[in-house]
């Protein structure tokens, strides 16, 4: 929208001069819309009264935005996306990555809305103790849609930090190769009374309920991630049904993981181990119902799994 043009007057000396060649022009304001990209053009004409015999660098563009309000938000695929609905899980994962958010956000997955059948991809979200992103599925499931031999987790978190996720359905099953849950370099983040479950006859590392992980041939070693190592884990209440592992945590030998709890949580139909975790410090496991296999391809079978 064209704005009204504004008249600077003063004396700048030519690039590499003496003398300033900076000024600073108010503009005036402008109110951007909540959750929308918009383009700044700002421009010169006239100089000194003139035409402007050499305009290819007289123009500045930039992209603004706003980013989210606090508060709370739904994803609900039965009505039409709003400022404060998503219809799937990714069109709420992406206006996150592209706006950002001002503050906490609680997003109930609207009851009765569901299976959702997406691969959910969360990237770079830093947030805060102020800053929070809080899920409640209210026992909605987010399915892999894909049936094939691809690797394709069906929720994935990546390089991110402060998430609770609590009351969700997520599966991965009619899969060779895709864990229900990865989380790759992730700090703060609290997995709650939900449910996961991966394929019972599948005989691969590839294919684990929840993977927590520092390593990896993910999306995040082809650029500098801001969490560097696995800490602040909590994982309670949640039931986990098949895979190779149930859950599956690998620190770094240097960065090691740190201050991970998993409580009372329920495992079953695994492959190897119940609970697999290399290179953690702090760790805390209590409470938990480790169930024995009724099929598994391992002479090798581990409720409990500790190594490094």
């Amino acid at each position: 929208m064209l704005q009204t043009p504004v008249n600077f007057s003063g004396v700048l000396d030519t690039l590499h001069g003496l003398n300033s060649n900076l000024a600073t022009v108010y503009l005036g304001n402008y109110n951007f819309t909540s959750e929308s990209l918009d383009e700044v053009k700002v421009w010169t004409s006239l100089p000194n009264g003139v035409v402007d015999s050499s305009n290819n660098n007289d123009t500045l563009k930039r992209i603004v935005t706003t980013q989210l309000n606090g508060g709370n938000y739904t994803i609900n695929a039965n009505a039409a996306s709003t400022s404060t609905n998503c219809r799937s899980f990714n069109e709420l994962f992406d206006r996150i990555e592209r706006y950002g958010i001002c503050s906490t956000i609680i997003v109930d997955v609207e009851p009765g809305s569901g299976p959702y059948y997406e691969l959910a991809t969360l990237n770079d979200f830093e947030g805060n103790s102020t800053k929070r992103i809080v899920i409640n599925g209210n026992g909605e499931k987010l399915i892999n849609p894909i049936i094939n031999d691809s690797i394709a987790s069906t929720f994935r978190i990546e390089n991110s930090s402060f998430i609770t996720i609590e009351g969700l359905i997520v599966e991965s099953k009619d899969v060779k190769y895709g864990d229900a849950l990865l989380l790759h370099l992730t700090k703060d983040i609290s997995i709650l009374n939900s449910v996961f479950r991966v394929d019972s006859l599948i005989n691969s590392n590839n294919s684990i309920c929840v993977r927590v992980s520092d390593r990896g041939l993910l999306r995040i070693q082809k650029i500098e991630g801001y969490v560097t190592t696995i800490e602040n884990f909590v994982f309670e209440g949640n039931e986990l049904n098949g895979g190779f592992n149930g859950l599956y945590i690998y620190g770094d030998v240097v960065a090691r993981a740190s201050n991970v709890k998993i409580t009372n949580n329920s495992f079953k139909s695994f492959s190897r181990s119940g609970i697999y975790a290399l290179n953690v410090d702090d760790l805390t496991i209590e409470r938990n119902r480790i169930h024995e296999p009724e099929l598994s391809y391992n002479e090798t079978i581990s409720g409990v799994e500790l190594l490094g």
